[in-house]
Parts: structure tokens; C-alpha cells; sequence
């Protein structure tokens, strides 16, 4: 595996930025551009893992034929409509991954979102693909993800601040949204438990120099 490491900024609670990174559901929506696809926007029933200080769960999709000749070159073997599984977790306190499968390539993407003093946040991912795994290809590697990061940014700095440390019943949830629900009950009860510190808080301004 061929590994890229990097960093981005956002003007957001960390908390927000995981809970992000664990969101099965906007893939089409925000993504479309980009990894997500609208001709597969279902998300079907999923079952949680538990793992060490944390939580994961495995979806199964469709892959969608690639748009660009390099994802069509690459997946020429591969018919079709083959199914592709991909990984959403998270470790406490502020650690995601996302491990994709397809049938011609393995890519993880690993994220450690760190919170500022100012109340903002700051991605320090490494992402690893098992394909075209010369140094030629780190630059492109490296686009992709922070457009992704960018795709991502108007919604994670578009949410609300004033939630009281994510109250599970302060927002409408649905099925899609079991990896946040898990993380947001051990966040609650790691805080309780003065397992980790509470700041910075999700309240007030954010703002980066």
C-alpha cells in the first residue's frame, strides 16, 4: 500500500468533522462529483461493530462503471456492477477510517481531527491505495482527498454550534445515521466519565488566523 499524508483545516468542532467522516448517507449527495454516485443512493439495513474505543460497520454497493479512462483501464477486468464493500469506523476520541474494496483496488483513508484552541479543527489523514503505487502518482492521490475535504467543508461549516455537546435527542435521526448515534453515546460517556476533556466546547465562534 502506497501511503499520502496530509492535512486540512476546518472552521468546526471536531466532533462535527468525525461525525462527518462516519456518514454513510451523503456519499451521493455530497460526493457526486467526485466517489459518490446518485444511481445508488439507498443505504440497506447495517449492522454495528463494536471494536476497541470505538465502533464500525460494512455496507455493500454496487460500483458504478468509472467515469475517468484511469478507474475504466483499472477496473477492465472487473465486470460491470460488481459489488464493492466499504468501511465506515471510528476510535475514540477523534480517530475515523474509511476502507473501500472494490473488485480491482483497495484505498483507506485515516483521519486524526484535532481540535484547536480557537474552537477549530485540523485533519491529519494519511491515505493508502494498493494500486499505481509509484511516487508519480502521490500528486493526484493527493488532490483527490482534499477534494473530497472541500466537497465536505460547506456542510460540516454550515451545522449548527449550539447543540449541548450533541444531545442524541436534540436532532431527528434515522436509520443511516447508526455509526454517529454510536459515536456520539461513547463520547457522552467518556466525557462522563472523565475519560476525555470536553474542550474545547462546541459553543461560540470559530475562527482561524
Amino acid at each position: 500500500m502506497r501511503a499520502v499524508r496530509g492535512e486540512f483545516r476546518w472552521r468546526a468542532h471536531y466532533s462535527h468533522v468525525v461525525e462527518n467522516s462516519i456518514d454513510i448517507s451523503h456519499l451521493p449527495w455530497v460526493h457526486r462529483q467526485s466517489i459518490g454516485h446518485r444511481c445508488v443512493p439507498n443505504i440497506d439495513p447495517y449492522e454495528i461493530r463494536d471494536e476497541d474505543y470505538g465502533a464500525s460497520t460494512t455496507i455493500t454497493r454496487e460500483s458504478p462503471a468509472g467515469k475517468k479512462w484511469l478507474w475504466r483501464y483499472l477496473g477492465r477486468k472487473a465486470r460491470n456492477g460488481a459489488d464493492s464493500n466499504v468501511t465506515f469506523g471510528f476510535h475514540m476520541p477523534n480517530i475515523t477510517k474509511m476502507q473501500a474494496r472494490t473488485p480491482f483496488a483497495t484505498v483507506c483513508l485515516y483521519g486524526a481531527h484535532v481540535p484547536l484552541e480557537d474552537g477549530a479543527t485540523v485533519t491529519k489523514w494519511v491515505f493508502l491505495r494498493s494500486f499505481l503505487t509509484g511516487a508519480w502518482a502521490d500528486a493526484g492521490t493527493r488532490r483527490r482527498v482534499l477534494r473530497i475535504y472541500e466537497e465536505d467543508r460547506e456542510v460540516v461549516e454550515s451545522q449548527r454550534r449550539t447543540l449541548a455537546e450533541h444531545e442524541l435527542d436534540a436532532e431527528v435521526h434515522v436509520k443511516s445515521d447508526y455509526v454517529q448515534i454510536a459515536y456520539r453515546k461513547l463520547r457522552k460517556k467518556y466525557l462522563e466519565s472523565d475519560w476525555m476533556a470536553a474542550m474545547p466546547s462546541i459553543d461560540g465562534e470559530v475562527r482561524i488566523s
